[in-house]
């Protein structure tokens, strides 16, 4: 089961005592958005991205809300930006002995 309340709390916590961590950032806009609050979970979202651009998921979930709002110019722009990072990063080399 999920613990949306304690998950809640647990990283405006953690963005308390680093706020400048763009990662919990990216995790209470999930967080927020499971609860329904979108718009402070688009907030959120958009913190993350001025911590971090380059955060692709924050821009794969920005893109999918921006569809949701019939925001199709947000969108795109945030579909653009997801597959670009997601595609620069870092693969495991499962061929490497």
């Amino acid at each position: 089961t999920k613990n949306l309340p304690q998950a809640f709390k647990y990283y405006k916590l953690a963005i308390d005592l680093n706020p400048t961590n763009s990662m919990y950032f990216g995790r209470l806009a999930h967080v927020l958005g499971q609860m329904g609050d979108i718009q402070n979970a688009k907030a959120s979202a958009l913190k993350a991205l001025e911590l971090n651009p380059s955060l692709g998921q924050s821009h794969a979930w920005l893109a999918e809300i921006y569809r949701k709002e019939n925001n199709e110019k947000a969108a795109d722009e945030h579909s653009k930006l997801a597959e670009r990072f997601q595609s620069l990063s870092i693969k495991p080399d499962v061929e490497k002995k």
